[in-house]
């Protein structure tokens, strides 16, 4: 089986400009709880992500809703293909 095999939702992504709260009604709007991160020149690669737990701790940390996701997002990512085997 491969990973493609399990996946059943389509991929969402944003912008590394957008911001905490254009992120969050995202999540909301489509009930998810990351989304990825695409480079800002090359939409094919993965600039990070950002979650539920990197809005909230960034709001407790002092930062603004209007910050842009790329200031608290996770930038080291693990990617596989879909077609890479599951086990």
């Amino acid at each position: 089986m491969n990973v493609g095999d399990i996946i059943t939702r389509p991929l969402l992504t944003i912008p590394p400009g957008a911001t905490l709260i254009d992120a969050a009604k995202v999540m909301v709007e489509n009930n998810l709880g990351l989304l990825v991160i695409c480079d800002a020149e090359d939409k094919t690669k993965v600039a990070g992500v950002i979650s539920e737990r990197d809005i909230i701790k960034s709001i407790v940390s002092g930062k603004l809703l209007n910050a842009p996701v790329a200031e608290v997002s996770t930038k080291h990512v693990v990617t596989v293909k879909a077609n890479s085997e599951v086990a």
